[in-house]
Formats: C-alpha cells, sequence, structure tokens
C-alpha cells in the first residue's frame, strides 16, 4: 500500500471508532520526565481548574540540575485527557534521589477551592538540610505559605497533611511531620495556621530514634467537641507502657485543648505501626470519628482501627507484607455510608520484579474491596506509594483512583496512573467465516489484539494483486445475512446504513496493512466491531472476493 492509501486509512479507521464513542473520556498513564526523575511522589486531588466538568490532580515530581541536586516541580493535569495545566517550579533544590510528598489542605485561603501542601525534607539552600513545606492556592497555583524546619536534618515535611479547620476561622490549617529520621531525634510535629501560618500546636515524640511525625493526618472530630483533631505516627516507638519493644505508637492529640486523647500501639515488635496513619471515619457507629493505622511490617500485616469513644480496637484487618504503608483516606465507594480507605505499598523489593500492590478497603469494616495488580519497580531506594480518589470521569458513575509510583515507569522516571475501581473488559479476536474467491487464492484477514492505548494492525494477505477494495467496519455483532464461502457482510444497499466502506489497496503481492494506535478511552472498552475486506468483480457481488470476516471487542 502506498503511504497515501496507508494515511487514509488509518485517519478512516480512526473517525471510524471515535463515532463509536458517546464521550471522549481517556484513562491515563503519564510518565516522568527522565530516569529517576520520581513523578508520582506524591498525588493530590483538586476541584474542577479549567472547566471542563471534571476535576483534576496534581502530582510531585523532580527535574535534574546536572549535579547532586535535583529541582522539585508540581504538575497540575486534567482528569479528563491529562493535558497539562500547570507546572511550578517555586523551590529549593533537594538532593538527588529522594523524593517529596503532596496532599491536600483544604480550603487554605477560603477561596472555596481546596489547595495543596508540598513537603520537601532534604532541601538544599544551605545544605542543612532542615526541610521545608509549601502551600500553593488550588485555584491559581500561588504561594500561600512556607514553612522550615527547626535544625538541620530535622527532615521536616517529609509528612504534610490538611488538619481540617482547627482554630475555627474559616481557613483549612495544616500538619506537617519532622521525624528526624536523619540526626536519630525524636522528631515533632506542627500544626499552622492556613489563614497567617502561625504555629497553633507543636509535639516531640517519645524518644530518639521514634520517628515521630512519620505521617500526620486529619483525626476528624475523635473526641466529640466540634473541633477537628490529628493523629501522629511513630513506627519506631516504645513509648511508656508498650506491650512490645520497638512497637510503633499513634498519638491522636485534641485540636481544642492540645492534650494527647489518645496513645495507641502497635501489636508487635517491628511491626512498623504508626507508619501510615488516618481519621475521620465513624467504624463503630457510636457518633464519633474513629482512627486507622497501618501495621505494615507486623508478623500478620494489618489496618487497625479504635474507636472515638471508647479508644478500644473495632476491628485488625489482615493485610500482605508491606501493605498499609501508606494510607489515604477517600469517599465512601462502597455506598455504605463510611468513608473508604486507600493503602499503598512501601515494602521495598527487587528490581524489574513486580511487588506490592495498592489495596481500597472498607472503611466501616476494613474488608478489602479491590486490589489491584502488582507494581514493578526500576529504580531502587526508599518508595511510599501515593494514592488519590478522583471522581467519576469516565461515565462509569465509579471513581477513579490515581496512583503515583515514585520508583516505577522508565528507569525510575516515575508515573501516575488513573485505574477505575469497577472491572474493564479485556480484547478479543474472532475470525468468521473463510472468506471467497471465485477463482484463485481467498485472501486471508487478521487483526492483531485491539488492546486500547495500543498499537493495533490490520492485515491481508493473498488478496488481488495491486487491487482497488474496500475494508466494511461496523459495530458488532455481525450482519445476519451471509455470502457464499461464509462470508460475513453482504453489499445490499439495504444493509449500507449499518456499514462504514473504508478504501484500500493491496500491493503488488496482494498485501495490505494499517497500523492505528486505538485512543485510550474507556467508552471504548467493551465496544464490538466487525471488519471485512471485499473487492468487487465484475458480474456483482457473487463474483466478488472477500477476505474472511473478524470480529473485534476492545478492552484494556
Amino acid at each position: 500500500m502506498t503511504p497515501g492509501c496507508r494515511g487514509t486509512n488509518v485517519l478512516s479507521l480512526l473517525l471510524f471508532f471515535s463515532l463509536l464513542l458517546p464521550a471522549q473520556t481517556p484513562f491515563l498513564e503519564i510518565q516522568g520526565e527522565g530516569a529517576y526523575r520520581s513523578l508520582g511522589s506524591g498525588v493530590a486531588v483538586v476541584g474542577d481548574l479549567n472547566g471542563d466538568g471534571t476535576a483534576d490532580f496534581l502530582s510531585a515530581g523532580l527535574r535534574d540540575l546536572n549535579g547532586p541536586v535535583d529541582l522539585p516541580y508540581l504538575r497540575v493535569f486534567s482528569g479528563l485527557d491529562g493535558t497539562v495545566l500547570d507546572t511550578v517550579d517555586t523551590f529549593a533544590p533537594i538532593l538527588t534521589g529522594l523524593r517529596v510528598t503532596l496532599a491536600g489542605a483544604g480550603d487554605v485561603d477560603a477561596d472555596g477551592v481546596g489547595d495543596v501542601i508540598v513537603g520537601v525534607w532534604r532541601d538544599v539552600p544551605t545544605a542543612l538540610f532542615n526541610g521545608a513545606a509549601y502551600v500553593f492556592s488550588g485555584q491559581d497555583r500561588s504561594l500561600l505559605h512556607v514553612f522550615s524546619g527547626l535544625l538541620p536534618g530535622d527532615d521536616y515535611g517529609f509528612s504534610v497533611a490538611g488538619a481540617g479547620d482547627v482554630d475555627g476561622d474559616g481557613h483549612g490549617d495544616l500538619i506537617i511531620g519532622a521525624p528526624q529520621v536523619g540526626t536519630f531525634g525524636s522528631g515533632y510535629f506542627e500544626v499552622r495556621s492556613g489563614a497567617d501560618g502561625s504555629l497553633i500546636m507543636a509535639f516531640g515524640g517519645f524518644h530518639a530514634g521514634s520517628r515521630y511525625g512519620w505521617s500526620v493526618a486529619a483525626a476528624g472530630d475523635f473526641d466529640g467537641d466540634g473541633v477537628p483533631d490529628v493523629i501522629i505516627g511513630a513506627p519506631s516507638a516504645t513509648p511508656p507502657l508498650a506491650p512490645f519493644p520497638a512497637s510503633g505508637a499513634a498519638q491522636v492529640i485534641s485540636g481544642a485543648t492540645q492534650q494527647v486523647l489518645a496513645t495507641l500501639f502497635g501489636p508487635g515488635g517491628g511491626s512498623g505501626f504508626g507508619r501510615s496513619v488516618g481519621g475521620g471515619v465513624d467504624a463503630d457507629g457510636d457518633g464519633r470519628d474513629d482512627v486507622l493505622a497501618g501495621a505494615p511490617d507486623h508478623s500478620v500485616p494489618g489496618l487497625v482501627a479504635f474507636s472515638g469513644g471508647s479508644v478500644t480496637q473495632i476491628y485488625y484487618s489482615p493485610l500482605s507484607p508491606g501493605d498499609a504503608s501508606t494510607l489515604t483516606m477517600v469517599s465512601d465507594v462502597d455506598g455504605d455510608g463510611t468513608p473508604d480507605v486507600l493503602l499503598g505499598n512501601g515494602r521495598p523489593g527487587p528490581l524489574l520484579l513486580p511487588v506490592d500492590h495498592v489495596r481500597l478497603v472498607s472503611g466501616a469494616t476494613g474488608a478489602t474491596l479491590l486490589s489491584l495488580p502488582p507494581v514493578t519497580l526500576t529504580s531502587g531506594g526508599s518508595w511510599r506509594q501515593a494514592l488519590a480518589l478522583l471522581p467519576d470521569v469516565t461515565g462509569d458513575g465509579a471513581p477513579e483512583i490515581v496512583q503515583g509510583d515514585a520508583l516505577a515507569g522508565t528507569l525510575g522516571s516515575g508515573r501516575v496512573r488513573l485505574v477505575s475501581t469497577v472491572p474493564l473488559p479485556a480484547p478479543s479476536v474472532l475470525n468468521l467465516g473463510g472468506g471467497f474467491a471465485p477463482a484463485g487464492p481467498v485472501p486471508v484477514f487478521s487483526a492483531s489484539v485491539p488492546r486500547l492505548n495500543d498499537a493495533f494492525t490490520l492485515t491481508i494477505a493473498q488478496g488481488p494483486p495491486f487491487t482497488q477494495g474496500f475494508l466494511a467496519a461496523a459495530p458488532g455483532p455481525p450482519a445476519s445475512l451471509v455470502l457464499p464461502g461464509g462470508a460475513v457482510i453482504h453489499p445490499d444497499p439495504a444493509l449500507a446504513s449499518e456499514w462504514i466502506i473504508l478504501p484500500l489497496t493491496t500491493t503488488l503481492s496482494g498485501s495490505w496493512t494499517a497500523t492505528l494506535t486505538l485512543p485510550l478511552v474507556h467508552s471504548l472498552a467493551g465496544v464490538e466491531v466487525v471488519l471485512q475486506p471485499w473487492f468487487p468483480q465484475p458480474g456483482g457481488p457473487a463474483s466478488g472476493v472477500y477476505g474472511n470476516g473478524v470480529d473485534l471487542t476492545l478492552g484494556y
């Protein structure tokens, strides 16, 4: 086939597939900008920033400065099609090989649009590595606040979160953790005012090496006083009265009185309890918000829920090793009236092998609602999976998971994916009939597996040499009328409205090939399409030459 014919057919086929769509709603996979760029270090969902009716999302990554440091950046993506809406790089450089953290901050500037907080916990403006946290407007990405760690090696900004309106001034407030991993300090956290950045409260850790502030989160109203509380994780702590050494711990602190409401212990020594924390879910139905903490390194890894009313364990949900290394509270996915939880895995694994996975679990019971396939890491180092939930952009009524994997992608470039929370159809190819030729060989028509967002090839072999023909295409299932020899379609004018006829020309050897990339669009998944080549001959349809038909089901 000549290049011109090839282009015409590819465009025509793309047009045909687009006519099957009720809406253009693509599924996304976005790679980082180069090797070891760590896109997906953090993810957060914001409102509809570009007015297309779909919520948008952000991710953090790194830009190479050709030296021992990298420049963090924040990128805003359209939730509908992945278009880059904005890039923010108002950051100090950080040491190469590290990553940044990112979280939704609530409405810090009280403009009706959610804002974000970014932790740059090994920044190097003075080579002291105090760490910093930056707060940006979700509306226009203007810089609202910058906070810095107190001492070198604080790792300030290792964990960040929105606290809710702790001081009651109508602005969302902020939690920033500083676990002091580099100095083996006890760690600390701060709650900062969203209105003016002033310090609302600060707490230090249990003892040296406890990593207090490794994780931070809003706890909802744990004590029922109407004021948001906070929860802080310390995965290496051995607090007073702990039943096991290095059990890990989580503390719930009152937003109103700044008193410790509860100190929660891990299920065993070295369990990693407190590596992830969350709250704001009433799992036991007593009218008070409960809190959650992960124990990813326990002999029976699990997610633990504690009651805000009685401060007793509600459930222990067993998981796989490393699960619940990260924990993100999300909206009610299973329809039981209780917020649910996304759990990520940060367990180190061998390079280039599938390790770890994502779970969506019920906030009410801890039961697994959805488990995504394992992630393949392409770079070594510390790793914390970043997760968020995006309202439905595919039209199937189910939300999408925003999955950030900083050490996946091409050579550790990092990757952000949107993954549906409902099962997706698989592609298939079914040959129909044997074709027909009054004399000579019967054309053989074949198709590769029609996988969305992948190369898709159609091929004809043994066709009439250098002959003008047509490819008939229609939504499946196949037409009921059959021509001699098992042909599927019928060129009867009465049926013409069911088919789109695309021209093609074979080569001197009687072959023809067209390759295109199917759009990565959820609405195409499960669509059935029937294709068949036809070469008219003098004497009417019965004397024409037909290849076999192919029945395709598009999928992932």
